[in-house]
């Protein structure tokens, strides 16, 4: 494998691995909203629930699973902003945060509740150009 090969897929493993605690936070934001009795799409358990998969399977890019990461908390984001019954702020602080190099995971873990989806790195990627699985 070449050098540049090598960082690559290093990269990506760091990246796929902050996903995981990306992920936690929005599901945990999500159990949020839901326990506060505001109402939530109905469709975003099932692109959580696929994005949970493909971070833990390994099988798919950085970016396919950080364009449905980032669909998932746009609608989280604009869920809380019109319920008013969250902090948004702290939550937008979490996950950027979570993609910091100097992130404190176990921190994190223990203010959401919520363990990082474990992640096994395969160099197998379905489909094609990014973008072209959606959760």
């Amino acid at each position: 494998m070449s050098k540049l090969r090598e960082n690559q897929v290093k990269v990506e493993h760091s990246v796929l691995k902050k996903y995981g605690l990306r992920y936690s936070i929005l599901a945990a934001w999500d159990d949020e909203l839901r326990v506060k009795g505001v109402r939530i799409v109905p469709a975003i358990a099932k692109p959580l629930e696929a994005v949970r998969v493909k971070i833990s399977s390994g099988c798919f890019s950085v970016c396919d699973v950080g364009s449905d990461l980032g669909r998932i908390e746009g609608i989280l984001v604009s869920t809380a902003t019109s319920s008013g019954r969250t902090n948004v702020d702290e939550w937008l602080g979490s996950l950027g945060e979570c993609m910091s190099e100097t992130a404190n995971v176990d921190e994190i873990q223990k203010r959401i509740n919520l363990p990082a989806v474990k992640m096994h790195y395969n160099r197998f990627h379905f489909g094609g150009p990014c973008g072209s699985h959606t959760a």
